[in-house]
């Protein structure tokens, strides 16, 4: 695999980055913010109906969520500690959603104290929970979608609800004290096949009508919940080959080892699934090879099947660097697993 760094960054911004990261010691990602607030503007520019939600579990920086509250945005919390850090920042509960549809009534509860009104749902235990411990508040409920074959990322089927129990949960909401306020769905991360948002967002044109004419509700929720769409191409992770190595005499394959893996930042190569762009300074003969992590785990092996392509030159002490990387990785990567800290992160 060949990278061209200039597809990815401006020249001046991909050098800005790399003088700063020969600085540091690996394993590492380095953020671009200006990139980062290039990506919000966009968005906002593309889609000027529609507020703007950022996943914070995509990267929960303070870096970031700086940026973001001082460019207008909301946020999109996944949980009470994710609450905890937006606020603490300085962001009000009006642009805050409760966007996780699992979570304990005591949660609930916490968000609402907080002054929280806005949460999505999917099943009707659920929504009985809302209606119990955040009285009166905007609800929207999740639907599934298709595109789980051609996402890289899928994201329903564990989240979401069927069509006709949408509308259902929607009504009962209205009968317990809420406010049924919208629809939303995700098609999955790097949806490769854009008819699937055509047929996401029919589901939700026939929600809409239907409720308004049959049941006289008016749903109003038109938001964007950007997460690595934002914050990925931003981001470069830079890694150090530990050890190259061939498993016998006759092997074609070398195997690739590199001081940062599925548990320090790169769970998204879990079956191959996200594949990074990997740049390297050594040039020369290509040779596919296997890449794998420092850990003491045989599952700890980014690719195997998908053979990427690294210099025959390439050498123990050379760095790779990871494209695409400013989202999950700081958040999935583990605290403490055979020892290794968390992945370190910077912002410039």
């Amino acid at each position: 695999m060949s990278i061209n760094v200039e597809d990815y960054f401006a020249r001046a911004t991909f050098d800005k980055m790399k003088a700063f990261a020969d600085k540091q010691e690996t394993p590492f990602v380095v953020i671009d913010t200006a990139m980062i607030s290039q990506a919000y503007d966009d968005l906002r520019a593309g889609f000027e109906f529609a507020k703007v939600y950022y996943a914070v579990k995509a990267n929960p920086a303070v870096e970031i969520i700086d940026l973001l509250k001082d460019k207008g945005s909301s946020f999109d919390i996944a949980s009470i500690y994710e609450l905890d850090k937006v606020m603490d920042r300085g962001v009000s509960a009006d642009r805050i959603s409760y966007g996780n549809t699992i979570k304990k009534s005591k949660d609930i509860r916490y968000f609402y104290e907080k002054g929280v009104r806005l949460f999505s749902t999917d099943s009707e235990a659920d929504l009985r929970n809302i209606a119990k411990a955040a009285p009166g508040s905007k609800v929207y409920v999740r639907i599934l979608t298709e595109g789980s074959t051609t996402a890289d990322w899928p994201l329903s089927r564990k989240f979401g609800c069927q069509t006709d129990m949408a509308m259902d949960l929607l009504i009962l909401a209205r009968d317990l004290g809420l406010v049924p306020y919208g629809i939303s769905f995700h098609v999955g991360s790097q949806q490769r096949d854009i008819s699937v948002w055509d047929a996401a967002i029919a589901k939700v044109k026939v929600i809409f009508e239907r409720l308004k004419e049959e049941d006289g509700i008016e749903l109003k929720l038109i938001i964007l919940e950007p997460g690595r769409s934002l914050i990925a191409n931003a981001g470069i992770l830079v890694s150090e080959v530990v050890l190259v190595a061939r498993k016998s005499r006759t092997a074609v394959e070398r195997w690739v080892y590199t001081d940062v893996g599925k548990f320090s930042g790169l769970i998204e190569t879990m079956d191959e699934a996200i594949k990074f762009p990997i740049w390297t300074e050594k040039k020369g003969e290509m040779e596919e090879v296997v890449i794998a992590g420092p850990t003491c785990d045989s599952a700890d092996i980014m690719y195997e099947n998908y053979k990427y392509g690294l210099p025959l030159n390439l050498a123990i002490g050379d760095r790779l660097y990871w494209l695409s990387t400013g989202a999950y990785t700081t958040s999935y990567s583990a605290v403490e697993f055979n020892g290794f800290p968390p992945l370190k992160s910077f912002y410039v």
